[in-house]
């Protein structure tokens, strides 16, 4: 995290395109909300993914899915 700006580094493979899904909390009423698309990438190797997180806000747990076009 660099003050608003959370980044996140995804190990991708070519050809694939990368779902950033976020959500408030892991139990209850969890919801996913779809975030961001990246890709698809171009070769195998990290991708770096930047989310606006303005400070203040509760924490947020975040997971990626890979597919293929």
């Amino acid at each position: 995290r660099d003050g608003s700006q959370l980044r996140l580094s995804i190990g991708a493979k070519a050809g694939r395109t990368y779902h950033v899904y976020v959500a408030e909390r892991l139990a209850g009423d969890m919801v996913w909300r779809h975030e961001r698309a990246v890709g698809p990438a171009t070769s195998d190797g990290d991708i770096v993914v930047v989310l606006e997180m303005p400070l203040g806000i509760p924490a947020r747990f975040f997971k990626t899915i890979g597919v293929l076009p």
